[in-house]
């Protein structure tokens, strides 16, 4: 338990300094596995939907890894909001039992495109157009479903300094 504290202190502190850095491209170099609630339609369904995330691993007696993240199949730009795929997730160990309605998953891709947003949840979708542009000027194209992880626990953290992880898979 003391080792993954210390890996989060530390990946806290890298990404602390890549909130002043632009989008980047690099090999991700590691997995991860997070226990999800699948979800179906529009976005403002969001909080709602972490609450229960939070109560059923509360209940499964899951021990995150991290802070929540989300993981965004298609887009508004592609569908009706009811139309919508994504899920609420949070890092587990890979050897950990995740029982429905939660599934377990494992985020695997091998070059990605980020960025760290900083401001309000609510904004990050502002992050998204430099960040395709960014990736379509580098020569690369996306190739997966993209990663929200939440960096900053809104409840003690000012809105405009919550920062949030924005995990683009790539390829050229």
């Amino acid at each position: 338990m003391k080792k993954i504290a210390v890996t989060i202190v530390i990946f806290s502190l890298v990404c602390g300094l890549a909130a002043q850095t632009p989008p980047r491209i690099r090999d991700l170099g590691e997995n991860f596995t997070y226990a999800a609630l699948e979800c179906l339609g529009p976005y403002e369904q969001i909080p709602a939907k972490l609450g229960e995330l939070m109560a059923e691993a509360d209940k499964q007696k899951l021990e995150p890894l991290d802070g929540p993240c989300l993981i965004y199949y298609n887009s508004p730009g592609q569908l009706k909001a009811e139309e919508l795929r994504w899920d609420v997730c949070l890092p587990v160990g890979a050897q950990d039992k995740v029982a429905p309605p939660l599934k377990k998953g494992e985020y695997r891709h091998t070059t990605v495109a980020e960025v760290i947003y900083k401001g309000p949840y609510a904004g990050v979708s502002a992050a998204y157009p430099p960040l395709m542009q960014f990736i379509a000027q580098s020569g690369y194209a996306v190739c997966g479903p993209i990663c929200e992880s939440y960096l900053d626990d809104p409840s003690d953290t000012r809105p405009e300094e919550c920062r949030t992880l924005i995990v683009v898979p790539v390829k050229k």
